[in-house]
């Protein structure tokens, strides 16, 4: 049998997280005696001093700062398995919620998510529309369940469901195209790009610009895309979103030497799938199947 309980170990890292006995009996909604009583016990019962005073200040032994990392994996394992088991007892879950970068097939995604909401017509659906690293960070962070993201989520789970092509285009009758040359890159700093900005919070990245003399930032796809098509600069656009507007002609791929044309792998993510509910693992089903086809 157990020397100690995880309700000790709970109050042990709550004292740690909150920097006290009094905050941590706050945080946990007991009182500051039941949390000492919890510490004193779980210290009496491993024969090992969990904390010291600094001053006014309780700080951890150096015994506490080792045990500190090993509880920590065993609370979240349990915080896991209690999730697992809240999935399967309710069975079906209320809500999803998705962060999208929006570069992808987003009629293939919306697609999914109105399968989904058929199959379950009681779930919640929320949206995020991300760029770049944003959608990885509202998973890392818990807001999201899944996230569409072009970079892999390494704190969890990823599989590569699609690739995406980008083109440099243009308006028809920007100056770009009227050079009526191959260009090179060079050609290129001497025009407005169009990029879009990274929607994360923290650890933001720049991707694709070459270092124009002048660029605007916008905050999303559809932006970018209604610049180009008004002639006020060139971008890399994802080519299924300007499908249209290459076959009227409106825009054209830049003729350059190199580079016109990319392919950029994209990510579904999540933290665990056995800790998703039956409609989470759906729309991962279905996306996967619908993506799979994408061209």
């Amino acid at each position: 049998m157990s020397k100690t309980t995880l309700e000790q170990w709970r109050m042990f890292k709550a004292v740690v997280d909150c920097g006290g006995f009094a905050l941590a009996a706050k945080k946990t909604h007991k009182s500051q005696s039941a949390v000492h009583h919890a510490v004193g016990k779980l210290e009496e019962s491993l024969n090992l001093k969990l904390f010291k005073l600094d001053g006014r200040k309780v700080v951890l032994t150096e015994e506490g700062r080792l045990l500190l990392k090993r509880s920590a994996s065993l609370l979240t394992e349990v915080d896991r398995i209690e999730s697992v088991a809240d999935s399967l007892s309710s069975g079906i879950e209320t809500s999803l919620t998705v962060a999208i970068d929006g570069a992808v097939y987003q009629d293939r995604m919306f697609a999914a998510l109105d399968h989904v909401s058929r199959a379950y017509p009681q779930l919640q659906i929320d949206i995020y529309d991300t760029v770049l690293s944003g959608a990885n960070e509202l998973l890392n962070s818990g807001g999201v369940d899944i996230a569409i993201s072009p970079f892999p989520f390494y704190n969890g789970l990823h599989e590569e469901i699609c690739q995406v092509e980008f083109m440099a285009v243009a308006h028809e009758k920007h100056a770009l195209i009227r050079l009526e040359r191959q260009l090179e890159f060079e050609d290129l700093k001497t025009c407005r790009q169009i990029i879009v900005r990274d929607s994360a919070l923290y650890k933001n990245v720049s991707a694709g610009w070459l270092g124009s003399e002048e660029r605007w930032t916008v905050s999303n796809m559809r932006t970018s895309v209604a610049l180009v098509n008004s002639g006020l600069g060139f971008a890399w656009l994802p080519s299924h979103a300007i499908k249209d507007d290459l076959e009227s002609g409106d825009l054209r791929c830049l003729p350059l030497k190199e580079g016109a044309r990319r392919t950029v792998n994209f990510y579904l993510n999540y933290l665990c799938k056995d800790r998703m509910g039956l409609a989470a693992q759906a729309f991962i089903n279905e996306l996967s199947s619908s993506l799979s086809r994408a061209g």
